[in-house]
């Protein structure tokens, strides 16, 4: 590294035992020095010995031999500084998100870490700073982008079946392109320069703070966000690819089991008259493309009944979840939901 290690002492520590616990050394990127350099390494590790009860001198010498084939993917030029998140798409593909040091551009690429192809997905802009933020999932299959489901269209349900080449994949992520952050839904064509925009799955003057689970089969998102006021935490329902017959319009339930009803009535409002929302459709003035469906998104729909906070924990085929909620006029408590 280019940058210098910074010594931090700890002056008149009881605890420290020893020089090296009084100081500790971080190589610390001063305002107006060298940036570090940063790059993606892969290395190609074989399990099976790994984990085997081979020698260990063995499992060493196949350790060495992995490191000395890694492979290096350097930055892009205009968001080098940062190697923000790294997520697999499949087996031999990543998705690499790169942030300059202004904080003011991400950018996510597809690596193919096997061939070394690399394709730039979409970027992020921003006039203040981009925060980052964990809310980037990979669908189960694609959604192709030239067949939005029109109000009068039948409810399709997502079956896993595509016309799309092989390659192609449909992923959610979390923008704050609007002044708020919300979900949006892209698909990459393979053989395209980048992924296309589908659509706004949320937007308002509210904001989505996390992804829980997305249902395919029934086309739901979950997610925990502040659309009933910026004081509370709910988890609310909405859409993933189609608002066809999403109705948000249930009446208020104060008990507990109507968690278990709203729970259910997210699948059922598909079988009801659709509900567009009445927020302003605020656009950036950054030049983020026009999605392919343009319609505001509708409601959602909220899930949890109490007031306050509540921190959700939802299994992965979006059945179960486990609800940790309090407010000024009650302890926490936690529940288990079905």
């Amino acid at each position: 590294s280019y940058v210098p290690p910074f010594r931090i002492t700890h002056q008149g520590s009881d605890d420290a035992i020893g020089e090296q616990q009084m100081y500790e050394e971080h190589r610390y990127p001063f305002a107006g020095e060298s940036n570090p350099i940063v790059s993606l390494g892969y290395v190609s590790i074989d399990r099976d010995v790994l984990l085997s009860s081979m020698p260990s001198i063995e499992c060493e010498k196949a350790s060495k031999d992995a490191w000395s084939e890694v492979k290096w993917f350097n930055p892009p030029e205009q968001a080098s500084e940062y190697l923000a998140r790294v997520n697999w798409i499949s087996g031999d593909s990543v998705c690499v998100q790169w942030q300059d040091r202004r904080q003011s551009i991400l950018i996510l690429e597809k690596i193919n870490v096997t061939n070394g192809e690399r394709i730039m997905l979409h970027s992020e802009k921003s006039e203040e700073w981009i925060n980052l933020h964990h809310m980037f999932r990979v669908l189960p299959h694609a959604i192709n982008p030239k067949q939005p489901l029109d109000d009068d269209d039948e409810p399709m349900m997502n079956t896993g079946e595509s016309d799309l080449p092989p390659g192609s994949f449909s992923y959610i992520f979390a923008s704050e392109r609007t002044g708020f952050c919300h979900i949006y839904l892209y698909t990459f064509v393979e053989g395209h320069e980048s992924a296309t925009l589908v659509r706004a799955v949320s937007g308002g003057e509210w904001i989505v703070e996390s992804i829980l689970g997305v249902d395919m089969m029934n086309d739901i998102v979950y997610f925990t966000g502040t659309f009933d006021s910026p004081l509370e935490k709910h988890l609310y329902a909405l859409p993933l690819s189609s608002s066809r017959g999403w109705d948000s319009d249930k009446e208020d339930r104060d008990e507990i089991n109507a968690v278990r009803e709203s729970f259910r009535n997210v699948i059922s409002s598909f079988g009801s008259s659709s509900k567009a929302g009445s927020f302003s459709s605020k656009r950036s003035s950054l030049g983020y493309p026009d999605p392919v469906q343009d319609k505001s998104p509708p409601e959602p729909i909220r899930i949890t009944v109490e007031s306050g906070m509540h921190s959700i924990v939802m299994d992965s085929s979006c059945r179960l979840f486990i609800d940790t909620c309090s407010d000024l006029s009650r302890p926490t408590t936690t529940k288990i939901y079905s």
